[in-house]
């Protein structure tokens, strides 16, 4: 939604769902992505970790931008 409103300069509802689908969708693909990467694939925990981490790093980076 971020990139939608501030980027694209999306206003209607509609396209902001959208938005929110996509980047949901592209979201969980990095997050399985990273997950997996390395010794031991994919577990519940990594996966854990790494969604928290980069939940963080996202809303890090839309606070920066609202400051």
């Amino acid at each position: 939604m971020v990139f939608g409103l501030g980027v694209v300069g999306v206003s209607g509802y509609p396209t902001l769902v959208w938005f929110s689908f996509v980047g949901a969708a592209v979201t969980t693909v990095i997050v399985y992505l990273l997950g997996a990467s390395g010794r031991g694939g994919a577990s519940p925990v990594r996966l854990a970790l790494v969604g928290a981490a980069i939940s963080a790093s996202l809303s890090g980076l839309i606070a920066e931008g609202r400051g």
